[in-house]
Parts: C-alpha cells; structure tokens; sequence
C-alpha cells in the first residue's frame, strides 16, 4: 500500500516538472516537451493504477496543452512569468512583432497544435490501455491455471478423483493441460479398484506416518541384515 501511493505521488509530481520544461522550451523555441508525459500515463496504465489516476492525469495534460496553445496564440504573460528563470544565452532571439518575444502563433495553427497533441495523446492512451488491459487479464489467467493445477494435483496424489474432477470443471485449463488431467483420472479410475486401500488414505498426517513406518521397518530390516 505505501509502495502504491508512493508511486502514485511520483507520476503526480511527474506532470508539473513536465509542464515546466515544456513550458521552458516554449520560451526558447526548442522541442517541446509535453510527449513525457505519454510515457508517464503509459507507466500508470502497466503499473495498473487506479483509474482515477488516469482520469487526473488526462485531465491535467488537457489543461496544460489548452493553456500553451492560449499562450502561443494569445501570449497573455505565462511565458514572461518564467522567462526570467531562463539563462541569457538560452533565450530565444528577439523578434519584430510589437506583442512580445517570442512571436505568438495565428490563431489556425495553435488550434491546430492543440487538436493534433490531443489526438496523439488520447490515441496512445487507448491502445496502451487496451495492451495493459489484456496483459492484466493474460496475467490473472495464468494464475488461476496454476492454482487450479495445484488443486488438482493434490487431489490426484490423494486419489480424491471426485474433488479433482470438480476442480477441471471449474477451472478453463488449457486444452493440452485439461487433456492430460483427464487421462490421468481415467486411468486412475480405471486403476482404483485393483490398488491397495492404503492408497486412499487421504491427509497429510496419514502420508507422515505411512512414511515414517516404511521408514522405520526399512531400517529394522537393514539393522537384520547387517547382523
């Protein structure tokens, strides 16, 4: 449980240091830095977070991208408010627009950016989730198959054939898998009534003293020999 907010705190913190470079190479004209937090919403969606860390996440990607693209168009100061924090010789170089520096976009292109940011995001969103999704399911079906091998397995070493029948029935095994339990109950079927009724003794305590006897009568009869 600690280990699971602990995460879900790094991938909230994630965003506004995203949000802040990104925002950073606004200012400088450079690559923007948004993408990071696909990979931020992948690790969420593989680590199978709560949906509503999902949902928080969109949301605040969706806000930030409407308030860059406000900005690139509108340039309404959220780009002068962290442009002193950029070194001198990083800035972006001075342009002829009388608004501010760095020149806003026409309208068309930042809606454009933002409609095109928001496909890609929500595209990948959905197909990862669907992989993450299968995988969670692929993940739970394989863990039910070994526990229902294991059911099955000790039912068949104590010859509860009944209780290892209703295991199968319950339990969707692999066709090769569920193949090989049922020849294996035929047979023990086949076999029950030609094997000693030590055979059925079922329980751990019975199988600890059928072993301890054989072994004691196993040792009696090497000290015998011996003498």
């Amino acid at each position: 449980r600690i280990r699971y907010k602990a995460v879900e705190c790094w991938l909230y913190f994630s965003a506004p240091v995203i949000f802040s470079y990104d925002l950073m190479a606004m200012a400088v004209k450079s690559s923007r830095m948004w993408p990071a937090i696909i990979v931020v919403l992948d690790i969420s969606l593989v680590l199978n977070m709560a949906p509503r860390v999902h949902r928080n996440l969109i949301i605040m990607f969706i806000i930030w991208l409407a308030l860059a693209s406000a900005e690139e168009w509108l340039r309404f100061g959220l780009i002068e408010a962290h442009f002193p924090s950029i070194p001198q010789e990083d800035r972006a170089e001075p342009c002829n627009c009388e608004t501010a520096n760095p020149c806003p976009r026409s309208p068309v292109i930042a809606f454009d950016s933002f409609i095109s940011s928001i496909a890609l995001f929500l595209l990948d969103y959905y197909f990862t989730r669907g992989f993450a999704r299968d995988l969670q399911k692929e993940r739970q079906s394989m863990q039910n198959v070994i526990t229902a091998s294991e059911r099955t397995a000790e039912y068949l070493s104590k010859f509860d054939l009944e209780a290892a029948a209703s295991t199968l029935s319950d339990t969707p095994l692999p066709p090769p898998l569920h193949s090989a339990f049922d020849s294996i109950l035929a047979n023990l079927h086949v076999y029950r009534p030609y094997l000693p009724q030590s055979c059925f003794q079922l329980g751990c305590d019975n199988s600890s003293e059928n072993s301890e006897n054989v072994s004691d009568s196993s040792t009696k009869s090497d000290e015998n020999i011996s003498s």
